[in-house]
């Protein structure tokens, strides 16, 4: 009687799905732009596209951060803000993820040039006026950045 036994192993083969032949890169990233030094200065009102350029195993996967939070909905390679405002202004990042890994990019500082103007100015108090009496009111500012504040005329 005769009999073999037969071992089989995978030496080397694609992972399920794609034609990788078995080699998976982990994601590396470049700067974002643009920008130079870590930093970018805009002005107010400017339209703006952040990108970067990522390198590894497909699919690769995007999140961008502002001030280390995501960005909901911010997960292309590139990032638009159509009116930058200075609600826009901090620290962004983005990470790029597949299979094998992450890789995070180098901060950008993002700034905001914007010129603060006197918007609407808002006087209340008293509607009656005493003599002998004190009258108060107050006045509140309000500036074009959505900001206000309070005054004490004299």
């Amino acid at each position: 009687e005769y009999s073999e036994n037969w071992t089989v192993s995978a030496l080397s083969g694609g992972s399920p799905g794609t034609d990788d032949g078995g080699v998976v890169e982990a994601p590396t990233i470049g700067k974002i732009t643009p920008g130079e030094n870590g930093a970018l200065t805009v002005e107010a009102g400017e339209s703006l596209t952040l990108s970067v350029t990522a390198t590894g195993s497909t699919p690769l996967r995007y999140q961008w951060y502002k001030d280390g939070f995501a960005i909901s909905g911010a997960i292309e390679s590139s990032y638009e803000i159509a009116n930058v405002s200075v609600a826009h202004q901090g620290v962004y990042t983005v990470s790029v993820t597949n299979r094998a890994g992450s890789a995070e990019s180098e901060a950008l500082n993002l700034t905001v040039n914007f010129i603060l103007q006197l918007q609407d100015i808002s006087i209340g108090g008293d509607s009656v006026v005493v003599e002998g009496k004190t009258a108060t009111y107050t006045c509140t500012a309000i500036y074009n950045d959505g900001t206000s504040r309070s005054v004490n005329p004299q």
